[in-house]
C-alpha cells in the first residue's frame, strides 16, 4: 500500500480475541435459524454446523444481554484506531487453507480453537459493522491462497473498496489464477 501512496504504520491492537462475544451471536443466530427444522432435517446438517446450533440452543438471554454489553466495549476500542487511521490491514486469517471437509483449523501454535475460532482476524469487524474487503495477497509455499483484509470504519465502504482496487493494482492476481486455471 506504501507502493499506492499510503503512509503505513505498524501498530499492536489493545484488545483480546472477542471469541466469546461473537460466538454468541453467530451461534444464537444459526440455531434460530434451524431450530424448527431439527427435527425433521437435522441429520442432513453438516457436522460442525450441527455444533455450532447445539452450542446456540444453550445460550440465554442473559448471554445475549452480555454479549451486546461486550460487543459496545469492543467498538469503543476499535473506533479509536480510526481517530488516526483511514484504514486497518491485516491478514484475513491467521492459518493457511486446510483440507476440504476438515471444519476448523488445527491447533494454532498448540491451541485448540473453539468452532470457527479460525477466522479471530475476521469476526471482531463483523461484531463492530465495519466494511471489510478481503483481496488476494499472496501465496503459500505451497501455492495455497492469502488473503488481506482491508478494514474501513463504519461507513467508509467506498474507502474500502477504493483501497481494494488500488491494491489490486499495484499486486495483481489474476495473472497466477489464470495460468493455474487455463481456459479450454
Amino acid at each position: 500500500m506504501a507502493a499506492a501512496g499510503c503512509h503505513v504504520e505498524t501498530i499492536s491492537l489493545d484488545w483480546t480475541d472477542p471469541y466469546d462475544i461473537w460466538s454468541v451471536f453467530f451461534f444464537g443466530s444459526a440455531a434460530a435459524s434451524l431450530e424448527k427444522k431439527l427435527a425433521t432435517q437435522g441429520d442432513l446438517l453438516d457436522p460442525g454446523l450441527r455444533r455450532v446450533v447445539d452450542a446456540g440452543l444453550k445460550l440465554r438471554g442473559v448471554d445475549f444481554a452480555n454479549a451486546l454489553a461486550a460487543r459496545h466495549e469492543l467498538w469503543e476500542k476499535v473506533r479509536r484506531i480510526y481517530d488516526r487511521f483511514d484504514l486497518l490491514l491485516c491478514p484475513t486469517l491467521p492459518v493457511p487453507p486446510f483440507a476440504v471437509g476438515q471444519d476448523d483449523a488445527d491447533p494454532i501454535d498448540g491451541k485448540v480453537l473453539g468452532p470457527l475460532q479460525w477466522t479471530q482476524f475476521t469476526y471482531p469487524f463483523n461484531l463492530t459493522g465495519q466494511p471489510v474487503a478481503s483481496v488476494p495477497a499472496g501465496w503459500t509455499k505451497s501455492g495455497l491462497p492469502v488473503g488481506l483484509q482491508i478494514i474501513g470504519n463504519r461507513h467508509a465502504d467506498q474507502l474500502v473498496l477504493q483501497a481494494s482496487r488500488a491494491w489490486e493494482q499495484i499486486q495483481p492476481w489474476s495473472m497466477r489464477l489464470a495460468s493455474m486455471c487455463p481456459v479450454s
